[in-house]
């Protein structure tokens, strides 16, 4: 039997994290940390496309051997990774384009600053948004090393503000060139910028993004805006599926999607809003049944889902807007 054991190069905090079951054997941690000097360096993470019937059929004798050789190509190649020098921390921004016959999604090196701080804002942001964090090209990537290396501001990893200055940064390398704004720009804090309103602890309250020729998808991080009351996405280029994670925004009064390309259905989180009051999604391309979760929104005035592609039946409590109003 042909058995390829491919490896990848991905990152974790200060662990290995095998995918497939095939190296998890008792002395690997001990050997991983002998080899590892700094416990935040970059470590190899390894998939084997070995299928699991070789793991669990080891009573039959032709899986058997096939096994013990895959375990001996393994033994072999952690060897040399082990022996190997430990490669250099130095933070690259130089993003290396991956093939386009390759078979898996291409993951990146350090591009962050490995001082203490960049770490730490590195554990936090990769709750929020891995794995496209780790992909090269992606606007995740490219707002994290900005936030962590090009940044005036210098936010430290608790800082209350990090992950909503950073969703707005993915909003910007999703659609601009930064070097279309002024330093003095980025100099400010968010809230100071033009397009959105904060409360008065700093956190943005209305999203003002219609007409902006906004491109790409509707990032699931904007669900970390909690505090959010108005979101407008209107009259863009955006494509996708409307994120799940809206459904987190549980200060949302205004969502205003319409007039983009947006696919997929409408989600059934969207009946958490308590809030809403105005839900415009028409001229997209949405698909599907309207969720009966909707008609739970009991303070909704304004509903719009024209010019879609919907299917179905329309809820009967959703009869009930025109006597809001």
């Amino acid at each position: 039997m042909n058995t390829k054991i491919i490896c990848y190069i991905l990152f974790c905090n200060t662990h290995v994290q095998f995918l497939e079951g095939v190296f998890h054997r008792a002395n690997f941690n001990r050997r991983i940390s002998q080899a590892q000097s700094n416990p935040k360096n970059p470590i190899e993470k390894t998939r084997s496309t070995a299928t699991l019937s070789i793991l669990n059929s080891k009573d039959n004798s032709r899986l058997k051997n096939s096994y013990h050789q895959v375990e001996s190509n393994v033994s072999s190649s952690l060897s040399n990774f082990l022996s190997s020098p430990i490669p250099s921390m130095t933070p690259t921004l130089t993003v290396i384009p991956s093939s386009s016959s390759s078979r898996y999604p291409t993951y990146s090196t350090v591009w962050w600053n490995t001082t203490q701080r960049g770490t730490e804002i590195m554990e936090v942001l990769q709750n929020v948004s891995n794995p496209l964090l780790f992909l090269k090209e992606s606007s995740q990537q490219e707002a994290s090393s900005w936030i962590i290396n090009k940044d005036p501001l210098n936010l430290s990893s608790d800082n209350e503000h990090l992950t909503q200055r950073y969703t707005l940064m993915i909003l910007f390398f999703s659609s601009y060139d930064l070097e279309d704004f002024s330093e003095e720009y980025w100099n400010r804090h968010e809230c100071e910028w033009d397009f959105l309103n904060c409360t008065d602890d700093n956190f943005i309250m209305r999203l003002w993004l219609g007409g902006n020729n906004l491109t790409g998808t509707i990032q699931t991080e904007l669900g970390q805006l909690t505090h959010l009351e108005v979101l407008e996405l209107y009259y863009n280029n955006l494509t996708g599926t409307i994120p799940t994670e809206l459904g987190q925004l549980a200060n949302l009064k205004y969502l205003e999607l319409y007039y983009n390309s947006l696919s997929g259905t409408i989600p059934s989180e969207l009946g958490k809003l308590s809030h809403l009051e105005r839900l415009y999604l028409n001229d997209n391309n949405l698909t599907g049944t309207i969720p009966t979760e909707l008609a739970s929104l009991s303070n909704l005035k304004y509903l719009d889902l024209d010019d879609n592609r919907l299917t179905g039946i329309v809820p009967n409590k959703l009869f009930d807007i025109t006597d809001r109003n």
